[in-house]
């Protein structure tokens, strides 16, 4: 996978099966590990499956507001509508799609959240 800096909206390359698509990282709501591929699920609706781990897309997406959620999910922060920390934590993104979420990755996101409000 590759970040491309296009214009003024970080474009990310993806590397399907037949093809590569380019698509603006605000479009990406989250990447779910599936067997030895990630599948992609954009704002629209597609879902776009890879040839990558999960592990390699969090150190290439973790700049850019990916966080690992969950074992199985990264997630665009910038996408995030709620955060459920209770018996069953979860994280709900745009579309109120509901994501399931450990505790572990629930402290990422705040830590995540705390950096962004940090003034520089």
């Amino acid at each position: 996978m590759k970040i491309l800096n296009l214009e003024k909206q970080p474009k990310v390359a993806l590397k399907t099966p037949n093809s590569i698509r380019v698509v603006e990282l605000s479009d990406v709501l989250y990447v779910k590990a599936n067997n030895n591929y990630v599948v992609v699920r954009l704002d629209n609706g597609v879902e776009i499956l890879m040839t990558d781990t999960l592990k390699r897309m969090e150190a290439d997406l973790n700049e850019y507001g990916f966080v690992r959620c969950h074992k199985s999910y990264l997630v665009n922060i910038f996408c995030l509508q709620e955060i459920k920390g209770n018996k069953i934590p979860s994280v709900i993104v745009s579309h109120d799609l509901v994501l399931p979420a450990s505790k572990e990755g629930i402290k990422r996101i705040k830590d995540a959240f705390e950096l962004l409000a940090t003034p520089l």
